[in-house]
């Protein structure tokens, strides 16, 4: 089902297999795979914190780095409607990615943790924009001028460029399953290209 594309129906089955072998972290870290390949951010994250209950070094170093993009996603599906949960998503995301680097450093979860850090920066900025444009209108009791409307409209749209839809996030790059762990995973270089084939949970 993975293998084809059917998110959805490997991760009902997994969570089958994570019910019938609970201490089985690998299926665990291929359940938040195959959640987070179907959208569901959520369910990602709380497979990969189970997954991390490990002393396997090398998949701990990978569920974390998967944790951080589960995270990124999930905060960037929040943004329009909660930037406050989107913010704390997104420093969680930075803790996941340099508990990731702790282990071991890669390019992959150093340019990501980098990337993250970034539009984490943006969007506090962004947000404290916002809040002193609230503050100027209260000042000017709603008595806005056509000019000071466009200077709004203008700080707006420097903030839009480099903005993330979902696609263009942390990819999983070191989606792998444990049992390939000897393969070395594909360096991605930017984070919202798609994962390489063949790098699925057995």
């Amino acid at each position: 089902a993975y293998k084809s594309g059917q998110y959805e129906k490997a991760l009902q089955n997994y969570q089958k297999a994570v019910e019938n072998q609970p201490t089985r972290r690998d299926l665990q870290y291929n359940r938040g795979d195959a959640a987070y390949k179907a959208g569901e951010y959520s369910e990602a994250e709380e497979a990969f914190r189970k997954a991390l209950e490990t002393p396997d070094l090398s998949l701990q170093e990978k569920t974390y780095y998967n944790l951080g993009n589960a995270q990124y996603q999930h905060g960037d599906a929040m943004r329009k409607v909660d930037t406050k949960k989107t913010i704390g998503l997104w420093e969680q995301a930075l803790r996941s990615y340099d508990s990731a680097l702790k282990l071991k450093t890669t390019v992959d979860a150093r340019h990501n943790y980098e990337f993250v850090k970034e539009k984490l920066e943006q969007l506090k900025k962004k947000q404290q924009q916002d809040k002193k444009d609230q503050a100027d209108n209260k000042d000017q009791s709603g008595q806005n001028s056509p000019q000071n409307q466009g200077n709004q409209g203008d700080s707006q749209q420097q903030n839009q460029p480099g903005q993330n839809n979902p696609q263009n996030g942390p990819a999983l790059a070191g989606s792998q399953s444990p049992q390939q762990s000897g393969d070395k995973p594909d360096q991605e270089k930017k984070p919202g290209s798609a994962d390489k084939a063949g790098q699925q949970p057995s």
